[in-house]
């Protein structure tokens, strides 16, 4: 368990934070788009 947790940790870190940032900004872009649609 704790050698899976280190794996995970040292994965994440390999992620450049770019592209983690314009992740969170897609999901939340497109998060906002399906709430437009959905009230009008």
């Amino acid at each position: 368990m704790t050698h899976y947790g280190l794996l995970r940790l040292i994965y994440w870190l390999k992620i450049p934070p770019k592209v983690l940032y314009q992740n969170i900004y897609l999901s939340i872009y497109f998060l906002s788009i399906v709430e437009t649609n959905d009230r009008y």
